[in-house]
């Protein structure tokens, strides 16, 4: 499925170092859910502002449970995206928690080293595993903004921080430099249609007290390390400073999926560095 970009929008795209965007669901499908489809809406209609074409690959559309339950058409669509001379940037949907389920798909053949280009990829959260992958065929990638939480964002705008970054990234095709958000965002309670236009409310950075506040909750812990980079986790990154955690109802049985997924994690990262070259 391929978007055009608006006519109107020419002049962006002449001066766009990017200019056709595939967005993939590799980790949730929920971005092919009903539910969120005024979001997807949105955001389209922003990337189209930018005079950017967008593709979304075949199966990103499918829906949370065939996407859940089909991993290696996660992985075709990433290799096909990969393959397309004519995509400029592979922007990833939304995180999620089972993306490292693709790796057999991608480097048991060495399916993602003989498919890779020079393309932008862009995303964050679940992931990381993916950037991970593509470090090791030798891509270098942007940790950074993804479709439906970023672009798609509910307000009269992308926020300010995030709007930056991307600009600067599909009209120059690289960032120069990166500074610290001034400002951090209280979270939106509702995801819904009335929601459209309605800005988050927001509180500066400013006062060095809570600035050390955050430095010392935002501990970085090492999860990763070859001859090239040292990969780093942030570790309480969903608190705000002076928030206590959340209760949680069954505590060992969230400490089990959390034994889980850190298992599989761990086996992710071992099968990544000793993939073939």
């Amino acid at each position: 499925m391929r978007i055009a970009a608006a006519p109107g929008n020419r002049n962006y795209t002449e001066g766009n170092m990017i200019k056709n965007v595939a967005i993939v669901s590799l980790s949730s499908g929920i971005i092919g859910e009903q539910s969120v489809k005024f979001e997807v809406d949105i955001g389209l209609r922003r990337l189209k502002e930018y005079g950017l074409n967008v593709k979304f690959m075949p199966h990103a559309l499918a829906g949370l449970e065939y996407v859940r339950s089909h991993p290696e058409k996660r992985a075709e669509d990433l290799l096909q995206a990969f393959r397309d001379p004519e995509t400029d940037m592979i922007l990833c949907a939304i995180g999620g928690d089972d993306t490292y389920r693709l790796l057999p798909y991608l480097f048991e053949h060495n399916e993602l080293a003989a498919a890779v280009t020079e393309k932008i990829f862009l995303g964050f959260s679940d992931t990381t595993v993916n950037h991970l992958m593509l470090h090791k065929v030798g891509l270098r990638t942007f940790y950074g903004q993804s479709f439906l939480s970023d672009v798609c964002e509910l307000g009269p705008g992308m926020h300010a921080y995030t709007k930056k970054y991307f600009e600067e990234l599909i009209f120059t095709g690289k960032i120069s430099e990166i500074r610290p958000s001034d400002v951090w965002y209280e979270e939106r309670e509702r995801f819904s249609p009335d929601q459209a236009g309605v800005p988050l409310h927001f509180h500066s950075l400013s006062n060095k007290l809570f600035q050390d506040k955050w430095a010392e909750d935002c501990a970085l812990t090492v999860v990763a390390k070859d001859k090239n980079t040292t990969w780093f986790v942030v570790a309480g990154e969903d608190t705000l400073p002076g928030e206590l955690p959340r209760p949680v109802e069954n505590v060992s049985q969230k400490e089990k999926e959390l034994r889980d997924k850190q298992k599989h994690f761990e086996r992710v990262l071992q099968r990544i560095a000793g993939a073939k070259e």
